[in-house]
């Protein structure tokens, strides 16, 4: 058994290079604590248009500069960079050619709700890319780790396509699912890209569409999903679709995310004002000050403080959201929100600064300090709807003590639990229906509690000493790996 491996990260998004939800903030996270095992880890992501290079310092890489890849009838020409992710030593590679990955995101038809053809193009060159970028460096891993339905085909590649290349003989793979409700299902036309014969391509189509999820999770070696609560809830055939045959009645395993607590550490964080712990929370409340007085309120410390990002209020109903946020004016709160929403959503917010501006504040700022500041100050954060893109706002929320109100979606449930005044457990607060109605419920329990100085200091210890950090899920994941490199994974 290989206690230091050789790991191959494959990802659509990092952060901080580009981010579209929760995935990007783990792949920026996750792979710095395999790298200070002594793991050699190394991630790849698409370069996308908006990949900042001049400023995390991307570096052509020789070998990679005569790459080509086919994708249909097409040979793609492309080329590779490197840089390494922000405070680590981890190297990561971005495959680039200036004709694709124009966006950071992934594009649905608005007629049909089917994702756009191009995105399933993009996603199938930049697969292939990876694994001709291995042969090109010399880098044979033992594990390729595979992320979402835009690299779920890589599985597939590995033992339909490249099945006769020693170069991959001894290469395992691991697919982990961190949200089912984007599969990357598409059009047959898509799978003829792959160059695979038709009777091959019959045994991969589910119904009438070319699913890349289900594809992966046929051929990956092991897969997991990134959250225990939606592990089991796929083994019981939840909400699934074309998934739930492959998924129901199986011991699925879940590991739940983590943050990096070297960044998210209010012990030692440097960009917040003052440090404290669940053993010395006061100097949380000098923390609230300055966040007051940047946004220039009063510095009633007693007042609430309730915060979410513009980002989150794209994805709510949004009417609703708005209709909501009047409805806080009329309860004793503050509310605060940071980011660059669409247009309208900052224009909205700016509109209500401006008429009530002892009770609302907006910043269109997202920069790191103004960030940890806001976790560091406020007393509660809201996620308003079901979405990815909350990331791991939550996690962060309850290392900083600063109570998260969210819905009862499987990426938050394996971590906030309800708080109730009269039992000693809880960390946040959590609602069934994203309706405005239920969320303002829901809010006013929260400030209920937050008026009961016990309660308050209770919420406020329980959410410090839940363990948010990768410790423990990276050494799950190590334990996959582990599996896979001895030959012990098993096909469903």
């Amino acid at each position: 058994m290989k206690h230091h491996l050789k790991i191959f990260y494959v990802t659509p998004e990092a952060v901080p290079f580009a981010r579209t939800g929760s995935l990007a903030d783990v792949a920026g996270s996750f792979p710095k604590h395999l790298k200070a095992a002594s793991h050699d880890i190394r991630v790849m992501m698409p370069n996308y248009k908006s990949v900042n290079e001049r400023r995390y310092v991307l570096r052509d890489v020789i070998r990679l500069q005569d790459l080509h890849v086919q994708v249909g009838d097409e040979m793609i020409a492309a080329s590779g960079k490197s840089a390494f992710i922000p405070d680590s030593k981890v190297q990561i590679y971005f495959l680039d050619n200036k004709e694709m990955f124009l966006q950071d995101h992934v594009a649905k038809d608005p007629k049909t709700g089917m994702n756009i053809e191009e995105d399933a193009r993009w996603f199938l060159f930049f697969s292939i890319g990876c694994l001709e970028t291995l042969k090109l460096l010399y880098w044979q891993p033992d594990i390729i780790h595979c992320n979402n339905w835009q690299t779920a085909l890589i599985p597939m590649l590995l033992k339909r396509v490249y099945h006769n290349d020693p170069f991959f003989k001894e290469c395992k793979t691991l697919l982990s699912i961190h949200d089912t409700t984007q599969q990357g299902i598409f059009e047959k036309s898509t799978a003829r890209l792959t160059g695979l014969a038709e009777p091959v391509l019959a045994d991969l189509m589910s119904g009438p569409h070319f699913n890349f999820l289900r594809v992966g999770i046929q051929h990956a070696d092991l897969f997991n999903f990134t959250s225990e609560t939606l592990a089991d809830e796929a083994s019981d055939g939840h909400g699934q679709d074309e998934l739930s045959d492959l998924l129901t009645g199986s011991d699925l395993v879940g590991i739940n995310n983590g943050i990096d607590n070297q960044v998210w550490n209010p012990e030692t964080d440097r960009l917040i004002p003052f440090n404290y712990s669940s053993q010395n929370p006061e100097p949380k409340l000098d923390n609230k000050k300055e966040l007051l007085k940047y946004f220039g309120f009063d510095e009633d410390i007693e007042t609430p403080v309730l915060s979410t990002h513009a980002a989150l209020l794209e994805q709510s109903a949004m009417d609703g959201m708005f209709s909501l946020i009047k409805k806080f004016l009329e309860l004793d709160v503050r509310f605060i929100s940071i980011g660059n929403g669409d247009a309208d959503v900052s224009d909205k917010l700016q509109a209500l600064q401006e008429k009530h501006p002892s009770k609302i504040a907006f910043d269109a700022t997202f920069d790191a300090n103004l960030t940890h500041l806001l976790d560091a100050g406020s007393d509660f954060f809201l996620v308003p709807s079901k979405t990815a893109a909350a990331g791991l706002n939550p996690l962060c929320c309850l290392a900083y003590g600063t109570i998260p109100i969210v819905p009862k979606a499987p990426i938050f449930r394996d971590a906030v639990t309800d708080f109730e005044t009269d039992s000693t457990g809880g960390n946040g607060f959590l609602f069934e229906s994203c309706d405005s109605s239920q969320i303002l419920g829901v809010v006013k329990k929260a400030l209920a509690a937050y008026s009961d100085v016990e309660a308050r200091q209770k919420m406020l210890q329980n959410a410090m000493r839940k363990d948010t950090s990768w410790q423990s899920s990276a050494q799950a994941y190590l334990k996959l790996y582990q599996k896979l490199a001895s030959g012990r994974s098993r096909r469903r």
